[in-house]
């Protein structure tokens, strides 16, 4: 099997075809019979060669459990280049960097996927380093503020929210990372159906493969992605479950932990839930996976309760040793190495806090204490790993620091963010109501 990357003088377009013939091609004539096609584009869908001279390639491939290969050639306007492919069932990442005369122009990656089961093409977006841009295929079809979204595989999942004009809504939209297509709940076949019991704003967490679990303030429902039957169906959390919990993932977990109660429900990728009571009720709190565990955060009501307590799977609930924080609602979770900071959120007035706590040692021996000043506290504040976005700016968490990272294209609150393996950034939806998807591509791609 083979992995190619050619080009032609008059080239219309950058592809890879993925079956027994693997191919990166850019070239105006058809490409051979494949069962999947991978096309190269720049955020507004055009050919990454249109712009400046590219005088180098790099395609970068791993299967799962098999060594990285790359492949490296000086090119000019035609150019031929392949790597060897070892099958279409393993986990795949390819990434694609396209040099020129002063270095780096573009660069990108598409997700881990497998070859087989990638719904028959795939789309690497590339971009400059260090720039954020909108990627203009990748719009929901409707705007929707408060929606609830969760990272599914490959596949971004928006539900139910408020519309523009702020009524309810039972809408699902899912975001093809593969393909960067978006699909709404409209009855064409295979799109997502929408939910039949849940209106308006709405919070989700994933877990097993392809499930959701959706709260909204008056239900709460598995939505099941891998299904046509039964896709949807009620589900039973703890007493208070509602918009104020925290929610996460821990493997293929999900945790819904308090809200307008001091329980918290651990739900199995099987959907067994396991009850946890908490050490106190919380609302508004922040949730992050440590190791096996859950760490939870913020949002305390009840006087004298911890700072923080670690879920565990048993149903334990541990409270955390270290400093007092006070009232903090609707902060988050960064993270960079072994320091877990809780972030952002309000006080007990509404008040930004600019504070921070860190934890370490979470979660064997998770201790607490006072950490970096975040000298720009924003509303709406979103995280994934060691990123912050609030606003427009994107902020990252050293492990001493935090410190300017990117610049967003548009400014948004509460988007779902994502860091996908190879360092690019996610940022999609949020408020006011926002439909756009935008990608920040890193200095540098990880290697493989």
């Amino acid at each position: 099997m083979l992995v190619s990357f050619r080009r032609k003088k008059s080239a219309l377009a950058s592809l890879v075809s993925l079956a027994p013939l693997v191919c990166l091609v850019a070239c105006e004539s058809s490409i051979p019979p494949a069962t999947v096609e991978v096309r190269v584009i720049t955020p507004t869908s055009a050919d990454p060669f249109d712009g400046e001279p590219i005088t180098r390639v790099t395609l970068e491939l791993q299967q799962e459990g098999a060594e990285p290969v790359r492949v490296v050639e000086d090119v000019d306007d035609d150019f031929d280049l392949g790597l060897a492919l070892t099958d279409l069932t393993l986990r795949t990442r390819t990434r694609v960097i396209l040099e020129g005369a002063d270095g780096v122009l573009l660069h990108g990656a598409a997700p881990p996927f497998v070859p087989l089961a990638s719904g028959g093409l795939v789309r690497i977006v590339v971009g400059p380093p260090g720039a954020c841009a909108v990627v203009g295929r990748a719009q929901l079809p409707a705007a929707r503020a408060r929606r609830g979204h969760a990272l599914v595989d490959t596949f971004a999942v928006f539900v139910a929210g408020l519309d523009a004009e702020g009524a309810a809504s039972n809408n699902v939209t899912s975001l093809d990372l593969l393909r960067f297509d978006a699909l709404d709940d409209v009855t064409t076949e295979g799109a997502l159906p929408a939910l039949t019991r849940l209106r308006g704003p709405a919070r989700a967490a994933a877990f097993g493969v392809s499930r959701l679990v959706i709260v909204g303030d008056d239900a709460a429902v598995r939505y099941d992605l891998g299904v046509f039957e039964g896709r949807e169906a009620a589900l039973e959390l703890h007493e208070g479950a509602d918009l104020g919990s925290a929610f996460g993932s821990v493997g293929n977990a999900a945790i819904v932990a308090g809200g307008s109660s001091e329980g918290a429900t651990w739900i199995t990728a099987e959907e067994r839930r396991i009850p946890i009571a908490l050490q106190g009720a919380r609302a508004d709190g922040a949730l992050i996976a440590v190791g096996d565990a859950a760490l939870l955060s913020g949002g305390v009501v009840a006087e004298g309760a911890p700072l923080a307590e670690l879920l565990r799977a048993d149903g334990s609930s541990v409270p955390v040793e270290g400093a007092a924080d006070g009232v903090r609602r609707h902060g988050r979770f960064v993270v960079a190495g072994d320091v877990v900071l809780l972030v952002g959120g309000v006080d007990a007035g509404g008040a930004l806090r600019s504070d921070t706590v860190a934890f370490r040692g979470c979660p064997s021996a998770c201790v607490a204490s006072a950490g970096p000043t975040w000298d720009e506290p924003r509303e709406g504040l979103a995280t994934t790993g060691d990123l912050l976005v609030a606003g427009d700016r994107v902020e990252r968490f050293t492990g001493d620091a935090i410190v300017p990272h990117a610049t967003l294209a548009v400014a948004r609150r509460d988007p779902l963010v994502a860091r996908l393996e190879s360092g690019v950034l996610l940022v999609g939806g949020g408020e006011p109501a926002r439909r756009d998807v935008e990608l920040c591509f890193p200095e540098t791609l990880d290697p493989l």
